[in-house]
């Protein structure tokens, strides 16, 4: 077993004697001369009284200077209170004085520079000494000692005198005023006069208050009357008086903002008294959120004008312009008119009027919107993408209309002519009125196109209608045309005589040219009524025809080798031929006889029986077969060239042999293993073989470290066994307290007034065939404690770039009981093969005697081989 103290290992004693030299520290003090100081004298010692050396405190030098630091502190109460003085005192001699320390606190020859939250108060109250212990010499006092309690400071029997050292007569100092010099008299203090008081030089009164409060007091200075410097100024010579300035130009000068509140006025006499800014530069007026009425005593906005009218003018040649400022403090907005004597109205967009939005021209009246020059009353822009020129609501027939009145019901749009309204949507049926007075009508178009909507209607075009009779044609007034005659049922592309095309609806026939022309197509032009002709000539020894007028009904080709079908069923392509039965081509499929061999559309070929090869078979990308595949040969071997892979796969499941690096692989799409004669085998998905690691205590390359604070107690390496094997004897049974426990482990305790604690920190190497962990639980930790108020063993997880796993940690002890937890469900940080991991295990014990135990560390992952 293995038991260490750790941190504050060991406890030391002071003993204490104050030397008081304070007699100049009271306030007010007319005593000069006297040292501000006072000393502290003290031996330390460990707890069982021998003298402390560099074992227990490496601050002690037995053959130099000693380098202990102390920190002396002066608080109002014995346990918290308020720090009113501090004060560090380094490299203090122990050894050579048998421990005797000797301090003079002064805080450098000035006592009142270490002075905190105002200071001590020696004239009343109480004050206590605080007393710290750096034995590692380091100034930071986190492993050294507090000596409690505090010890309470007292008088000496001839210091009681010292209550009466600054008052005269039982009245304190504080209620004398004598100066031959300059002087402050306290804030927080009162002055009184009861009579004149004539003061020959200057008074400064500082953060106070001057009060004439005599119903017949009178105030009089022969010099000049300044207060705050330049915050109130009476000048003796003219009697100008400046606020905020001490040179005023006039009566009264202010330099800074003047408020006027609630309910109060400045007022003009019945003269001729006046408001003026004259002074050659810009003049400002800021109210700030004020109503301002003219010609109203009750304004009800920032600017409200009763009654009158209201100018705006200038005489310096420029626009007459009233802005508009948004939040952001530009002009977004301006109103004027242009410097002239017709002056044109304008209202624009932005900071001047160059940008206008509406013009209306002074001279005529006219209106532009947009623009600067309007041809018409209402002069609108032009439309664009984005915006109609105008735009007419939806609304309501007017019961009361005048002359030329527009209004739109949201479908058609009515102009009112003086007695009705006329509806000028209603195009539609005056082009259809022209066109039945026998008119003719005319669309033209610049890109000579006309289009017809058919997206919602369907359309028809009637040429002639009863008994009339007309032809459809679309022409360019000269050859190139479609015409329809309606008298002969014929359509003609082109002109029938210069070799168009014709369709005949009488006769059936479609002619490209005609009779006399070299090139024909003509259906119908035999004496048959089913037949088709193609041929540069009727009578030529080489068409193509179709027809019961041939003789054997054949299809034959005879400009070259032969070539026909005949109605036997057979094809004769020269001197071949295949006869009916043999072999059926159908729309799909071609077929021998009998089936046994089958070329389908999808270029699939079926073989019946056996297919005999004598040579080899080459050009093949794909075998299938509905059965079993059977290789007969007596030594089988397939060839494949080099850096190629054979595959063999149902399109899920496959088998590949890879001749490029000399390996072989399984897989059903999820899961993977592969061997390569090189490597050995390697695995790939959820099904990779699983490994677990049990790291155990004294954990490998372990340390132990404390946060800092509240680190104070006993840690024990050791092990335990309760039953578990016959052969290894029972051991710290209070420890494994459950029949078959068996643990090495860490144990924590404290004896300390307050919950300590302490860190385990243990970096692991990742294995090098590190995969992933474990699906669930991969890292499970034994823990155990006495209770759960104050006990705990907390786990954290940080992966292999340092980033934690398990923010808070996890606690892993069981209540009187081993137990093993799980520290996460999963885990999805970064975990390199061959880095390390880390874990930081804190042990938290709470007093009483309670301890807890940090056991094995279990670590399931998938490996990669």
């Amino acid at each position: 077993m293995i038991k260490f103290e750790v941190r504050k290992a060991y406890t030391y004693f002071v003993s204490t004697t104050i030397i008081l030299l304070l007699s100049t520290l009271l306030p007010h003090s007319v005593i000069a001369g006297i040292n501000e100081a006072f000393t502290y004298q003290g031996k330390i010692v460990n707890d069982d009284g021998t003298n402390v050396t560099n074992t227990e405190a490496s601050c002690i030098s037995t053959g130099g200077a000693d380098t202990c630091d102390f920190r002396i502190s002066l608080y109002t109460a014995v346990s918290g209170g308020t720090l009113v003085w501090q004060e560090t005192k380094s490299d203090v001699e122990l050894h050579d004085d048998d421990g005797i320390f000797n301090l003079v606190l002064n805080c450098g020859g000035t006592f009142s520079s270490c002075n905190q939250n105002g200071g001590p108060e020696f004239t009343s109250g109480q004050l206590f000494i605080q007393v710290e212990f750096d034995p590692d010499g380091d100034g930071d006092f986190l492993e050294g000692e507090t000596f409690d309690p505090r010890r309470e400071f007292t008088a000496v029997p001839y210091s009681f005198s010292a209550k009466s050292a600054d008052t005269l007569d039982g009245i304190d100092s504080l209620g004398f005023l004598r100066s031959n010099s300059s002087d402050t008299f306290e804030a927080g203090n009162t002055m009184t006069f009861e009579g004149a008081v004539d003061i020959n030089g200057e008074v400064s009164i500082a953060d106070t208050n001057i009060v004439f409060d005599g119903a017949n007091t009178d105030l009089a200075f022969v010099g000049d009357l300044t207060i705050n410097t330049n915050d109130f100024f009476v000048r003796k010579s003219d009697g100008y008086t400046g606020i905020g300035t001490t040179d005023p130009n006039s009566a009264l000068e202010v330099n800074g903002n003047i408020t006027i509140g609630d309910q109060n006025w400045i007022g003009l006499d019945s003269g001729a008294a006046r408001i003026e800014f004259d002074d050659n530069a810009t003049d400002e007026i800021a109210l700030m959120n004020a109503l301002i009425g003219i010609g109203t005593t009750a304004p009800s906005a920032l600017l409200d004008i009763f009654g009158g009218n209201v100018n705006i003018t200038k005489n310096d040649g420029s626009d007459v312009q009233l802005s508009f400022v948004g939040d952001s403090n530009s002009v977004t907005w301006s109103i004027g008119a242009e410097d002239s004597i017709n002056a044109d109205f304008i209202i624009s967009e932005g900071a001047d009027l160059n940008t206008p939005r509406l013009f209306i021209e002074a001279s005529t009246g006219l209106i532009s919107v947009g623009g600067t020059t309007p041809n018409a009353f209402l002069d609108l822009p032009a439309a664009t993408t984005s915006y109609a020129t105008i735009r007419i609501n939806s609304g309501t027939q007017p019961t009361s209309p005048g002359s030329g009145d527009l209004y739109s019901n949201g479908s058609n749009l009515y102009y009112y002519n003086g007695s009705g309204w006329d509806d000028l949507t209603s195009g539609a049926a005056g082009l259809q009125g022209v066109y039945e007075a026998g008119n003719t009508l005319e669309l033209g178009s610049a890109t000579g196109n006309l289009g017809i909507d058919l997206s919602s209607a369907s359309m028809q075009i009637t040429v002639g209608e009863g008994t009339d009779t007309g032809d459809f044609k679309i022409w360019d007034g000269s050859l190139d045309w479609f015409f329809i005659d309606e008298d002969a049922d014929t359509m003609v592309m082109g002109t029938a005589a210069g070799g168009g095309v014709t369709i005949d609806a009488q006769t059936g026939q479609i002619n490209i040219g005609n009779s006399n022309n070299a090139k024909q197509i003509d259906i119908g032009t035999g004496t048959a009524t089913d037949t088709l002709n193609l041929a540069t000539d009727a009578t030529a020894g080489d068409t193509i025809s179709i027809g019961n007028s041939h003789t054997s009904t054949t299809l034959e080709l005879t400009g070259g080798d032969d070539w026909s079908i005949s109605n036997s069923g057979n094809a004769s392509f020269g001197s071949a031929t295949i006869t009916t039965g043999a072999l059926a081509v159908n729309s799909d499929s071609i077929t021998s006889d009998g089936a046994i061999l089958t070329i389908n559309a999808g270029g699939t070929v079926n073989i019946q029986d056996n297919l005999d090869i004598g040579g080899s078979l080459t050009g093949v990308t794909e075998l299938s077969s509905s059965g079993d595949w059977t290789w007969t040969a007596t030594t089988p071997e397939i060839t494949i060239n080099s850096s190629e892979t054979f595959t063999i796969t149902d399109g899920t499941d496959t088998f590949s042999i890879n001749t490029t690096d000399s390996s072989f692989s399984l897989t059903d799409g999820t899961n993977s293993m592969a061997f390569d004669v090189d490597t050995g085998p390697s695995y790939a998905g959820t099904a990779r073989p699983t490994r677990q690691i049990t790291l155990s205590p004294e954990f490998q390359g372990a340390s132990f470290t404390g946060d800092g604070a509240s680190n104070t107690g006993t840690m024990t390496s050791d092990f335990c066994e309760n039953g578990a094997h016959a052969d290894i004897p029972n051991t710290n049974t209070g420890v494994c307290n459950t029949s078959g426990d068996i643990h090495n482990y860490y144990s924590w305790t404290t004896s300390e007034a307050s919950v300590q604690d302490y860190d385990i920190w243990v970096r692991w190497r990742v294995p090098d065939n590190f995969s992933a962990w474990a699906a669930s639980n991969p890292i499970q930790v034994y823990g155990k404690r006495t209770d759960s108020s104050n006990n705990a063993v907390t786990v954290y997880v940080y992966d292999t770039s340092g980033a934690i796993e398990n923010s808070g940690g996890t606690q892993v002890a069981g209540n009187g009981s081993w137990t093993q937890t799980s520290v996460a469900a999963s885990f999805s940080g970064t975990y390199t093969a061959g880095s390390y991991m880390t874990f930081r295990i804190v042990v938290a014990a709470d007093t009483g005697g309670d301890s807890v135990q940090a056991g094995e560390i279990s670590l399931d992952y998938l490996t990669s081989n």
